[in-house]
């Protein structure tokens, strides 16, 4: 399985996530690395692979976060890139320099089913999509006839908690045929294992590596057996 370190960026710095309330979201300088600029702080963690996430992209603020981002691709090996968009297109370029742009449940809209190739997030908050409402299982269950390269489902409502994992998540690999990664409220190694034996085939960190509650060696490694 896959270990991706996730990335926040916001008003040019990598934040901590906490609970999908990005107006509380602050520079991540207490952790690991004091420096937060995106091309500082991936070049310290030196992650394999990275789920980076432009938040004023999502948000639609204005604020241009493209230098960090592409300073983030350029260190990993493989990234998965959400930039807000509401359409894209997957290039052969980007193909081979190992990035994936993702669309997302929260700015996709109604046109999931429209692209072809990248990543779909799937946005969890309160236990259902986000925004609207679906259970997560039903949801995946209709992806199967999507062409993504890969889903990642993402619990809002748990980033930034160490809260755990949800009693859903079986049935959500169980609901999708395709390549699946989690994130959100991941806590410990036991629940980086358990990502695994549910059949997942990558898990996103952060929190918990800052925290040291997961070593910072997953993340370079970038897997686990």
């Amino acid at each position: 399985m896959d270990i991706l370190l996730a990335i926040d960026i916001m008003g040019g710095f990598v934040v901590q996530g906490q609970s999908g309330n990005r107006e509380s979201y602050r520079p991540l300088d207490w952790g690991l690395v004091p420096d937060a600029t995106p091309a500082a702080y991936t070049t310290a963690m030196k992650p394999v692979y990275g789920y980076v996430a432009d938040l004023d992209g999502v948000e639609q603020t204005g604020h241009d976060n493209e230098e960090g981002v592409r300073a983030c691709c350029h260190i990993l090996k493989k990234s998965y890139v959400n930039r807000g968009h509401r359409a894209y297109t997957v290039s052969e370029e980007d193909r081979q320099a190992g990035i994936f742009p993702v669309i997302s449940t929260e700015t996709g809209g109604n046109k999931l089913a429209a692209y072809h190739g990248g990543a779909l997030t799937v946005d969890l908050k309160a236990d259902r999509i986000y925004p609207t409402g679906e259970a997560p299982a039903t949801f995946l269950k209709n992806a199967n006839a999507w062409d993504y390269d890969v889903c990642i489902v993402i619990n809002l409502g748990s980033v930034g908690t160490e809260r755990g994992l949800p009693d859903y998540l079986a049935e959500m690999r169980s609901a999708y045929e395709g390549t699946l990664f989690y994130g959100g409220g991941l806590a410990s190694v036991a629940d980086l294992d358990q990502v695994a034996e549910e059949g997942y085939d990558g898990a996103l960190v952060a929190t918990a590596v800052h925290r040291g509650a997961i070593p910072l060696e997953s993340v370079q490694r970038g897997t686990i057996p």
